[in-house]
């Protein structure tokens, strides 16, 4: 028998949308990388929060809610995603749930924690 225990590691993806960061771009021109700046820094700062908050139902669900709305405005549909889940299992009284999807955000929302990001749909170069 193997009394170890192995504490796992898992790595995904940030999935960025690529329609929602062009539509950004167009309207916000050359301010567009100091608004996309802004929003990384936010979503880190809330996915901090978060994780702070797991025990505090109310905190959570504002948090998770504020950060669905700056990970939405920038494409991060990996993050937005996430805690909208996270969301719906406190209101659901999941604490089990709540716990795994507060984990996965906190691992998502921490830069170098994941496999990377990667454009969804992005287009194809032109030759």
């Amino acid at each position: 028998m193997n009394d170890t225990i192995v504490k796992l590691k898992p790595v995904e993806d940030v999935t960025f949308d690529h329609a929602t960061l062009a539509a950004l771009c167009t309207d916000e021109g050359l301010r567009a990388e100091a608004t996309i700046t802004e929003a990384l820094d936010r979503i880190e700062g809330l996915v901090q929060l978060v994780g702070a908050q797991e025990d505090h139902r109310q905190g959570l669900i504002r948090s998770c809610t504020d950060l669905q709305a700056v990970a939405g405005k920038i494409g991060m549909m990996t993050i937005r995603d996430t805690a909208a889940a996270v969301v719906d299992c406190t209101r659901r009284g999941d604490g089990a749930a709540v716990a795994a999807c507060v984990a996965r955000l906190k691992r998502l929302g921490t830069p170098g924690s994941t496999g990377g990001w990667h454009m969804d749909n992005a287009p194809q170069p032109v030759a």
